[in-house]
């Protein structure tokens, strides 16, 4: 059979990006190699002619993946599109499919969905389709299907073949990705990954290294970020990850990765700068203790001021971000987010307005964190140019207003 994957477009982008290598399809395409596959990334590329490509292929099945909000409105239209140029079958699924599907079922043509971790899943249906297998398979839904997405099993993701990276047109003009863990052991207000990915499980740290040697042999020591959402969770992984690396004598091109900041401490930072780590992202939110505590993202700034100069002493480069419009955020605790992202030594920062995405303990209880939701359409939700919240202190437009604000310090921050 003929399976095509899609990323649809961000709708704002119009340049290529880097750092976007969709493991998440690649993962599933390494679990049907025996067919013939294509893939379209058109949230990295966004000059990626998908209809003509469609139109060449002429593939039997269409899989959309739909990770973000951001991209709701552009798998519409391309689901529009299959319809009207393809009698392929649409099988869609990704995070913010999952958590918002009572909406999506309803707004994006499609024959099949694949709630939560999908990748078995989407084997067995694919022999389904293709009449390898006569069973229906579980955990898949028909577009005809009422029932509620019921909770999704968490796998055991060391039973997962390496992402098909070969399959990806244009490979080199990625930067790498690679997984150590799902799941998070952390619940942040702000935060849906808990929702999909459930609780935090990590791989065998050899297996890792096959996956990081495997790399290098296909594309030279090139920089690997991991994707993990708190690489650090389990510092008992990273440790044993860091002496396997040293053990083998691997050459590192650089690996990035991200942390909570309770994650983090001297001796480990050392450890990770001798394996071969180079940079690191810290998601700090809020530079008010009040805020971070009603996020449930509670740190010591002192310590994360220490660690950061520590950690850029020893030659790491440091990437931070911030939320506006936080539950509660007042213009008293702004500048005081502001004050912190001036102060700290960080080689970037980033700035994005707060939206309590679905499956968030935000987004489920506004009313307990005292906020208002004020979308105007199903498709509001840009963290980058969209206010659509009252946070019980500030409007929409005040809370924009200091995003703008923000930026412009981020700017100014980065040319000096």
């Amino acid at each position: 059979m003929k399976v095509l994957f899609i990323i649809p477009p961000h709708p704002s982008r119009h340049t290529s990006v880097k750092d976007g290598m969709p493991l998440g399809v690649l993962y599933l395409a390494s679990m049907i190699r025996d067919h013939e596959i294509r893939i379209i990334d058109a949230f990295s590329h966004p000059d990626s002619d998908f209809q003509n490509k469609i139109e060449d292929f002429q593939p039997d099945i269409v899989s959309i993946s739909i990770p973000f909000k951001l991209v709701e409105k552009s798998a519409v239209k391309i689901s529009e599109v299959i319809r009207r140029i393809s009698g392929a079958q649409i099988i869609i699924g990704g995070i913010h499919a999952t958590l918002a599907y009572d909406r999506i079922k309803k707004t994006i043509s499609h024959d099949y969905f694949i709630p939560g971790e999908g990748e078995f899943a989407f084997e067995k249906l694919i022999d389904y389709l293709s009449g390898k297998s006569g069973d229906f398979p579980e955990g898949v839904l028909k577009n005809s299907d009422e029932q509620p997405v019921l909770a999704q099993k968490t796998l055991d993701i060391n039973k997962l073949p390496f992402p098909a990276r070969d399959l990806l047109e244009n490979r080199d003009s990625y930067t790498e990705r690679i997984l150590a863990s799902r799941g998070c052991g952390f619940r942040c207000g702000f935060c849906s990954s808990r929702s999909f990915w459930g609780d935090y499980r990590s791989r065998e740290p050899d297996k890792i290294i096959d996956e990081i040697e495997q790399i290098y042999e296909e594309r030279g020591t090139v920089p690997i970020s991991f994707a993990d959402d708190s690489f650090t969770y389990s510092r008992d992984l990273v440790a044993n990850l860091c002496d396997r690396l040293i053990e083998r004598e691997i050459e590192s091109g650089g690996f990035g990765f991200s942390s909570h900041p309770l994650r983090l401490d001297e001796e480990l930072l050392e450890k990770m700068w001798t394996a071969g780590f180079n940079s690191f992202f810290l998601g700090l939110e809020s530079g008010s203790l009040e805020i971070l505590n009603k996020i449930g993202k509670r740190y010591n700034y002192k310590k994360i001021e220490h660690l950061v100069k520590f950690a850029i002493n020893l030659g790491f480069d440091i990437h931070a971000s911030f939320m506006i419009g936080l539950p509660g955020e007042s213009k008293k605790d702004i500048e005081s987010t502001l004050t912190m992202a001036q102060n700290l030594p960080l080689n970037s920062i980033g700035f994005h307005i707060f939206y309590p995405f679905e499956g968030s303990p935000i987004r489920d209880n506004p009313e307990k964190y005292g906020i208002k939701i004020m979308e105007r359409n199903e498709h509001d939700g840009d963290i980058d140019g969209e206010a659509i919240i009252h946070n019980g202190e500030l409007t929409p437009n005040e809370i924009l207003d200091y995003y703008y604000r923000a930026r412009a310090l981020m700017k100014r921050k980065h040319k000096a």
